[in-house]
């Protein structure tokens, strides 16, 4: 039992470690209920981002029979930590929690920081707008690159054999668009998320970055007079799919407020639907 609470006021501090979620608390608790436009309001950012912090809160904050939000028990222990104990909190977490030690630790995690922009994504979350200049040049440069390599894109997956050039940069745009298109509407009907269309817009083409450098690289063996073999064109292709159902994953989240689980069975169904077309359209 001694173990107990401390056990429990760590991870209070873990689930508040973001600012928006620690005044999310202060609202609710100051006013005892609030309302999720008052506290869009109030915290002055996207929906799918304020949708990501309350469900990142689920055990703190729960909804009343008028749909407001109030404060569990558990959220009123940590509205009162963030008011009376918070030199105290912190002090208990750096004595619990130790950073990683050592090259290793601190190698992970600046990799995983490079794979899954968690940080990046939630910038974006909060001011989609800025985000569109970079994601005019993404896309450019894509289209570009994929034309050069002479890969046609049918959502995550390359198609190596020759087509048109304009083809193929049409492919590199589309497949962009139908990837954002499907994950939202597919949002929508597993889990009635609304909203964010604009962030996941921006986002779905950072989660290209990985295809476009798998271009840069088929590219270069072009100019080299590299032959892949069929089994090296097949599994060349797999870590950068990967990474970019990890980003898109991320981009799902944020923009539509889920937690991860649920982003990457949206991200699995989207490429599920994407193997079934691939399948359909080999039989025709």
């Amino acid at each position: 039992m001694k173990e107990e609470k401390p056990r429990e006021i760590a991870w209070l501090y873990k689930a508040l470690g973001h600012p928006h979620r620690k005044k999310i608390i202060e609202i609710i608790g100051e006013k005892g209920r609030s309302g999720f436009k008052e506290l869009h309001e109030s915290l002055n950012i996207s929906v799918g981002a304020l949708y990501y912090h309350i469900d990142m809160l689920n055990h703190i904050i729960t909804q009343d029979d008028q749909r407001k939000y109030i404060l569990t028990e558990r959220g009123k222990l940590a509205y009162k930590l963030l008011k009376t104990e918070e030199e105290q909190l912190s002090s208990l977490w750096l004595r619990r929690v130790k950073k990683p030690e050592g090259a290793w630790p601190s190698f992970l995690a600046t990799l995983q920081q490079i794979f899954i922009p968690g940080r990046l994504f939630l910038y974006i979350s909060a001011q989609p707008i800025q985000g569109i200049p970079l994601t005019a040049v993404i896309v450019a440069f894509g289209t570009w690159i994929a034309a050069q390599a002479n890969l046609e894109f049918i959502l995550v997956f390359p198609n190596t054999l020759s087509r048109a050039p304009t083809q193929i940069a049409t492919s590199f745009v589309v497949s962009w668009l139908i990837f954002f298109i499907l994950c939202d509407f597919v949002t929508i009907i597993l889990f009635k998320r609304k909203g964010g269309n604009l962030t996941l817009l921006i986002e779905s083409a950072f989660s290209l970055l990985p295809l476009i450098l798998f271009s840069c690289i088929w590219y270069l063996g072009r100019i080299l007079n590299f032959s892949f073999t069929m089994l090296e064109a097949t599994l060349l292709p797999l870590p950068f799919q990967f990474w970019t159902i990890g980003m898109m994953s991320t981009a799902i989240s944020l923009s539509k407020g889920l937690r991860i689980d649920k982003a990457a069975l949206i991200c699995f169904i989207a490429v599920y639907i994407n193997l079934t077309y691939l399948m359909l359209r080999s039989t025709v």
